[in-house]
């Protein structure tokens, strides 16, 4: 199918290439999300403070998502590598911490891929939008 349209596998555009049809799906897009603070606010309730190791190692957190996440994507092997390595500790920190409705609250908001609506709370539900992200990756 000569000169069949084709999406741009990072921003969805539309190109021409010679035989090929290429189908991608866009990437889900999320917000700037503040976890320090619920997470410092936990341990502080439960344990009696929060100090500056703690603190450092939630900063640091925020920073893996924003590099992972937040920041458009990089079809280099970092950029896969940033989406392993936050992952990794978003499900080491959900072994370890509650973060749900009822305890840590960090609302991890994200965007549907097709209709952009917003979805998703808690946890669980960034996890999954993290595979979701890893998965798109490879296409």
């Amino acid at each position: 199918m000569e000169g069949a349209p084709v999406c741009d596998d990072i921003t969805g555009r539309v190109t021409e290439m010679s035989g090929v049809i290429l189908v991608t799906c866009p990437l889900k897009k999320t917000e700037a999300v503040d976890v320090t603070t619920p997470i410092g606010r936990f341990i502080t309730n439960t344990y009696g403070g929060f100090d500056d190791s703690y603190r450092s190692a939630a900063e640091e957190f925020a920073r893996m998502r924003e590099a992972a996440v937040l920041r458009s994507p990089d079809r280099h092997e970092s950029g896969l590598e940033a989406l392993y390595k936050y992952y990794d500790q978003l499900a080491a920190m959900e072994s370890k911490l509650p973060v749900s409705d009822s305890q840590i609250r960090i609302k991890f908001t994200w965007y549907d891929a097709f209709s952009k609506e917003s979805f998703f709370s808690g946890g669980t539900k960034e996890c999954r939008a993290t595979e979701w992200l890893v998965l798109r990756w490879f296409w």
